[in-house]
């Protein structure tokens, strides 16, 4: 014969899933978020591989804009593009190319030195920068997290030279 149970004890239950349900979903969806986060690293450095590859055989500033979109495509919708060289303060050139989502993400590329400086021979670092924006309601007051890519290539082709 079967015992009966308490109302007692079916409120108890109700209790203990109210209690250990949201903790649950936290984890589920912090586990989804680390995910993500591995996904864009992953895109992220190969991102870098390919404009550090394309630097260094010759490819101009707007090839790389338009290869570098179309990588970051994966990790944001990207609506705009922008190569700009400046001067650090050791005094090195260094290139920068911005993608820019219409929701404000960035993803910034550095390449050191600038691709107009760039001689057959030298090596040439491309590195790469992207913040990371949770998407787990809790988490996502929460800055983000900075994700960064840096690889290093000789240049092979410098065009006009």
């Amino acid at each position: 014969m079967m015992a009966r149970r308490n109302r007692s004890e079916e409120g108890q239950s109700l209790l203990e899933w109210s209690i250990v349900l949201p903790v649950i979903l936290l984890f589920l969806f912090a586990l989804i978020d680390f995910s993500f986060i591995l996904y864009q690293k992953h895109t992220l450095d190969q991102l870098t591989k390919e404009t550090a590859r394309g630097a260094s055989i010759g490819m101009s500033a707007d090839a790389l804009r338009t290869e570098a979109g179309r990588i970051a495509e994966t990790m944001i919708p990207v609506s705009s593009t922008s190569y700009a060289e400046a001067t650090n303060a050791s005094g090195q050139r260094y290139g920068q190319l911005t993608l820019t989502a219409a929701d404000g993400r960035t993803i910034v590329l550095t390449f050191q030195p600038a691709l107009s400086l760039r001689a057959k021979g030298a090596s040439i670092r491309s590195s790469t920068e992207y913040t990371y924006r949770f998407l787990t309601p809790v988490l996502s007051e929460i800055e983000g997290v900075k994700l960064r890519s840096a690889y290093v290539t000789l240049v092979e082709y410098v065009p006009n030279s």
